[in-house]
């Protein structure tokens, strides 16, 4: 993952190309375009597939939720 200062700076200038069409108004409910959203969603989950390959780790990541009512469900 990147370093937490540089995640920082990508979340600013996301804001600050995602927010730039808009004024301060009370109005205003949209907080971003949903199509470059999606793109930069997707571009951001190739990404992390990569980094999960390189690390080793398996994609997708296995539920642990569903594990974890089983269990409880076992030491009932």
């Amino acid at each position: 993952l990147p370093s937490a200062n540089e995640m920082q700076e990508i979340t600013k200038a996301d804001e600050a190309y995602f927010l730039a069409p808009y004024y301060k108004s009370p109005r205003h409910t949209i907080q971003l375009e949903f199509d470059p959203y999606v793109r930069n969603m997707n571009k951001e989950i190739a990404k992390g597939t990569k980094r999960a390959a390189a690390s080793g780790n398996k994609l997708p990541v296995a539920a642990r939720a569903a594990a974890h009512e089983l269990e409880k469900a076992d030491r009932a």
